[in-house]
């Protein structure tokens, strides 16, 4: 009986120093601000949000082919998980080009290998977010349930609920979490 709470310590001691390697005690502030303007090309996902990196990993992969991908890709989401059903969640998964000749050059590669890539922009507009430093996948999994309430009560403080766009902007060693005035489209 002695080992087992001694293991099951052990274990929990290993989740929790997991956990906070991976950002869960860092501490959050919301800011605001001016978002810059994006062109994303990539593609849509219908479904759970987590289960949209087959599409951020073909959108990199391709962006990489093609010398385009540097170091950020973009999610956005346009459908607010427990409003509308897991299966129908609509969302984009892609990475930020400079211009509509890499868009052409993207989409047409990307039907070249039998996938069908969009253009989206996502137009700038006053920002409601949070910058959240990621050391390993695992930090892309906890962000989420740290980040969205915590903006989600900064909105709610200020009576300003009406976003027009939700994305994520991930980099090497950050992920923000954007509630947007600009029209993702």
């Amino acid at each position: 009986m002695k080992k087992l709470a001694i293991a099951l310590g052990l274990l929990f001691a290993l989740l929790l120093g997991l956990y906070a390697y991976s950002g869960g005690f860092q501490s959050i502030e919301v800011k605001e601000g001016r978002s810059n303007a994006y062109l994303i090309v990539g593609f849509r996902h219908q479904g759970p949000f987590h289960k949209i990196g087959d599409k951020f990993k073909l959108a990199q992969e391709l962006g990489t082919e093609l010398m385009m991908y540097r170091d950020s890709a973009i999610g956005i989401y346009f459908d607010e998980p427990g409003k509308v059903a897991e299966d129908s969640l609509r969302s984009f998964a892609g990475i930020v080009i400079k211009d509509s000749t890499q868009a052409k050059a993207f989409i047409g590669f990307a039907k070249g290998k039998g996938h069908e890539a969009e253009l989206m922009r996502i137009e700038a507009g006053n920002a409601v977010y949070v910058d959240f430093k990621t050391s390993n996948p695992l930090s892309y999994m906890i962000g989420p349930f740290i980040c969205y309430p915590a903006i989600g009560k900064h909105l709610m403080a200020k009576g300003d609920e009406a976003k027009k766009s939700v994305y994520e902007i991930y980099t090497l060693s950050e992920c923000t979490y954007v509630f947007n005035s600009g029209e993702a489209h």
